[in-house]
């Protein structure tokens, strides 16, 4: 028995996965680039005050750098609100196929869980 793998699928999960482990290890100096630092600065204190982590934090912030949230984006922002490591995989994997740069993906996963 074959089994068929779709390559883009598949690297869209290893780069999510990848993404992932390295947000999770930089430091709070290498987490934002340049020309949204401010922005997600500004995010990451206004979630840091409550504590309390959604996946509407998740939209807030791809809407505060720039992207369109449609429902594609908003399901993957909910998928990353499990809790579990498999639900961020999920979750950046879905905002990355639906055009979230890898960057933006893994930061607005975290801010989901």
């Amino acid at each position: 028995m074959t089994t068929t793998v779709n390559r883009k699928a598949l690297y869209a999960l290893i780069t999510s996965i990848l993404a992932a482990a390295f947000f999770m290890s930089a430091a709070p100096a290498q987490a934002a680039e340049s020309g949204t630092a401010a922005r997600a600065a500004a995010v990451e204190t206004v979630t840091d005050d409550f504590g309390i982590q959604t996946s509407a934090d998740c939209v807030y912030y791809l809407r505060a750098v720039g992207y369109a949230v449609g429902p594609t984006r908003t399901q993957a922002c909910n998928t990353g609100a499990g809790g579990q490591w498999f639900s961020q995989v999920y979750c950046i994997a879905g905002l990355i196929n639906g055009g979230v740069s890898d960057y933006h993906a893994a930061n607005a996963c975290k801010l989901a869980a």
